[in-house]
């Protein structure tokens, strides 16, 4: 198994250690609740300016989620 997270996990975790919806965030980082699903899978690139806002609203830096 990976023990490595991707930083989709990572938001996804932190996010629930928020007790935040997707939704919540997604007013946050001004996108829609679709776009942070499709984060969370990887399954697109953040852009820098929303990895910040995500970054900051989940209390963590853009470097832990990244490596």
């Amino acid at each position: 198994m990976n023990r490595f997270k991707t930083c989709g996990q990572k938001i996804r975790e932190e996010r629930k250690k928020l007790k935040l919806t997707q939704t919540d965030l997604a007013k946050v980082v001004g996108v829609s609740f679709g776009l942070i699903s499709k984060y969370e899978k990887d399954m697109i690139s953040i852009p820098a300016n929303n990895l910040k806002k995500i970054a900051d609203r989940l209390n963590v830096s853009r470097d832990y989620l990244m490596s």
